[in-house]
């Protein structure tokens, strides 16, 4: 059956506002999966690091690959930082892990590693006056040398 003219099909309507609204959720969400893949990128370069130097040096790297200008390249993503002194709120770059987000277990008996990362990211979505907060939970093991 087809429509006459100058009448809108209701399905193109939903398929178009369908469309748009996975376009700004992609713009919104993709930057926060792909700075993830850096964390468990980390995470799995801690387990090797663990492996050979212990638990300290592997959360220190994971601290300095998220949160610190590494080889010329700025860190993964960006996040809300308060300043105590005057209360105003300023992105930064990095992901504002804290070592306190970083578990690093190695057990002697049973030759493993298991690391683990647990950090928030706070989006504003734009246009709209919004935050969302997204929870990552990263967990890694190897076994030792």
């Amino acid at each position: 059956m087809r429509s006459s003219r100058g009448k809108t099909n209701p399905v193109t309507v939903l398929t178009i506002l369908g469309l748009i609204v996975a376009a700004w959720y992609g713009f919104h969400m993709v930057p926060l999966v792909i700075d993830n893949l850096e964390a468990q990128e980390a995470c799995a370069q801690a387990v090797n690091i663990a492996a050979g130097e212990g638990a300290e040096a592997a959360k220190g790297a994971i601290l300095h690959r998220l949160n610190e200008v590494h080889g010329g390249n700025p860190p993964a993503g960006w996040h809300y930082v308060i300043d105590e002194e005057t209360g105003v709120e300023s992105e930064q770059n990095g992901l504002g892990v804290l070592g306190d987000n970083i578990e690093v277990v190695i057990n002697e008996q049973a030759k493993t590693i298991d690391v683990s990362l647990q950090y928030d990211r706070v989006v504003q979505l734009k246009p709209l006056d919004k935050r969302t907060t997204t929870h990552f939970s990263i967990h890694k093991s190897g076994k030792t040398r």
